[in-house]
């Protein structure tokens, strides 16, 4: 069932949780009009996203926006959904940014890293982080110490498989020692349990563990 986070924290007040099935990534929806969904899912019939986003009483016309952390189908697949509803902008860095372009034939707005997002729960600032694909970003808001971390960091010093296309071992350990950097109390990642406090020991496990096994 998806859930409203704030349930679990105030500082995740106005912030869903729609929790991929299978191998589907979690969908994160901030706001109510306008709506900013983090991901998409891997788009089949288990993890389709409007009659969810109708059990937290949310309008799916109410998505202005849809920000992608990276291009993996598992996390893209559920746009086809969205847009036979809206037109949402659609973000992404700007080195996943084509191959998205090209599998749904729509513009993607480039980001890089630094850039900053506005939501109408928070601002977001773009850490770029890649390792798991050459794209991939991560999502910060320095007020609520919360990271929505796709596929680069999950909980108990989990992080992203390196084996798959533009995936680099030694970049992944950069990006999470850059990680380590930030102020994170609770951690939104793609896959996997969330993490409500004391988020940055897990970022730190996480980068001692890729020194380890990478």
């Amino acid at each position: 069932m998806p859930v409203k986070l704030e349930r679990y924290s105030d500082q995740l007040k106005g912030i869903c949780l729609i929790e991929g099935v299978g191998l589907s990534s979690n969908i994160y929806a901030m706001g109510e009009n306008p709506i900013t969904l983090i991901d998409t899912g891997a788009g089949s019939i288990t993890n389709k996203i409007t009659p969810k986003l109708k059990l937290l009483n949310l309008a799916p016309q109410n998505i202005t926006q849809v920000i992608i952390t990276h291009a993996h189908h598992d996390h893209v697949g559920g746009l086809v959904e969205i847009l036979q509803t809206v037109t949402p902008k659609i973000l992404a860095h700007s080195a996943d940014a084509k191959l998205i372009e090209e599998a749904y034939s729509l513009d993607v707005f480039k980001l890089k890293d630094e850039d900053t997002i506005t939501t109408e729960v928070a601002l977001l600032k773009v850490i770029h982080t890649p390792g798991h694909t050459q794209g991939s970003i991560c999502f910060y808001s320095p007020e609520s110490k919360l990271l929505l971390s796709g596929d680069t960091v999950f909980a108990d010093g989990g992080f992203g498989r390196t084996d798959l296309e533009t995936g680099d071992s030694e970049a992944m350990i950069k990006s999470l020692q850059h990680l380590t950097q930030f102020d994170v109390e609770r951690l939104l990642p793609g896959h996997g349990d969330l993490v409500l406090q004391d988020a940055k020991e897990h970022i730190k496990n996480s980068f001692e563990e890729a020194q380890r096994i990478l």
